[in-house]
């Protein structure tokens, strides 16, 4: 599930990046042009006192900026040329080119909305009534016969507390739809609880989840997820939590209690016809205990990690300097991996079987992408793949 998102009335924005602007009316920060003059190591020397300041641009890659920060960008298709920043230690940044455009994206961990995007202008549109997924958005546009055109969509994610931005200058906006970037970039940390309800028609309510496999100790995790997705995300009446945990590694200890370490998603459904339409959902990577009750399991403790830039932290910690356990979490991740998908399918069959409902649902979709059919699940040999 690369992002869950509401579907825009206007086509008003796009997006390149601006790397220099004149004239009284707009300014903005040099952060790329101080990446481009830079590398991440060397200082910035003041001629005046002659004290070397380090440079607040590090360049890293994508994994460098999960491990620094916790947070990923989604790469649009067709993007080139793809470049990313630390700045100040405590917001990333993506550029990319785009049909001969350039953009730029922010993250960075906020207590509340702000502008991130280091575009100063006076802004001659602003509305915040937008949306990028199920978070509140704020679009800004500078339009000038004399200089280039200007536009910012803001973002934030409450539930991780995220602050996202995307931002563009050109010569020539007009046409462009800055918010089909803006969706492609955001890759929910964990859902969201807010967001406009889905128009399901007069589908019929889905059962409650319930694990109906043979495995005790998988379905103890399951019961404790989808109880967990019921209390904290956006749902609606008829819909249903579905986890999805990808189990990476279990470990007995002296009292005889199992952890199970892993990245447990769970997703809510609302029905769509003979589809399972995902109106929201996230990823928990974790550590869960369980322990004995009789010849069942339950949980008895459970660990996730935190958002921001201790997510990374948490995860190392969970694996305790074994890399390998730490490039399954990375790749457990990324909800468009093998690793999520083949779970999430298989855990999605097995509920549709149980109820009896696998004649009439065929697929679950996931907004502004192709429905997954669940005919994959037949042909699963129970393997989680992970993706390096």
């Amino acid at each position: 599930m690369k992002r869950l998102a509401q579907t825009f009335g206007m086509v008003i924005l796009a997006a390149v990046l601006c790397t220099g602007c004149t004239g009284a009316s707009a300014s903005e920060d040099n952060s790329v042009a101080v990446e481009a003059e830079t590398s991440d190591d060397a200082p910035v020397t003041d001629d005046n006192d002659d004290v070397s300041i380090p440079n607040p641009m590090k360049e890293t890659d994508a994994d460098g900026i999960m491990q620094a920060m916790g947070v990923r960008f989604g790469v649009p298709d067709g993007a080139e040329n793809v470049r990313y920043v630390i700045i100040n230690d405590e917001m990333a940044q993506m550029s990319f080119e785009l049909d001969s455009t350039e953009f730029t994206a922010r993250i960075k961990p906020s207590a509340e909305f702000e502008d991130i995007s280091g575009m100063y202008y006076d802004w001659t549109f602003t509305d915040d009534s937008w949306k990028v997924g199920y978070c509140d958005a704020k679009a800004m546009s500078y339009i000038s016969e004399t200089e280039d055109d200007a536009m910012v969509l803001l973002w934030y994610d409450v539930v991780p507390g995220l602050m996202y931005s995307i931002s563009a200058v050109s010569g020539d906006l007009d046409g462009l739809d800055l918010s089909v970037y803006a969706e492609q970039v955001y890759i929910p940390m964990q859902g969201d609880s807010d967001g406009d309800p889905v128009d399901t028609g007069a589908a019929s309510p889905l059962p409650t989840y319930q694990y109906y496999g043979d495995d005790k100790q998988a379905g103890a995790v399951a019961a404790f997820m989808a109880n967990l997705g019921s209390d904290g995300y956006y749902s609606e009446e008829g819909s249903v939590v579905i986890p999805a945990p990808v189990i990476l590694q279990k470990v007995t200890d002296d009292d005889e209690e199992i952890k199970v370490y892993g990245n447990f998603w769970i997703f809510t459904y609302v029905p769509d016809g003979s589809t399972l339409s995902c109106i929201s959902g996230g990823e928990y990577p974790g550590i869960i205990t369980l322990g004995k009750s009789g010849d069942d399991y339950i949980v008895t403790d459970a660990e996730f990690a935190g958002d921001g830039s201790e997510y990374m932290k948490d995860i190392k910690r969970f694996c305790g300097g074994n890399t390998s356990l730490e490039e399954m979490y990375l790749d457990a991740s990324n909800a468009d991996n093998a690793s999520v998908r083949n779970i999430r399918i298989k855990y999605i069959f097995d509920y549709l079987k149980g109820n009896g409902l696998d004649d009439k649902y065929d697929s679950f979709q996931d907004y502004g992408w192709d429905p997954v059919y669940l005919s994959e699940a037949a042909n699963w040999d129970g393997v989680v793949e992970t993706e390096g």
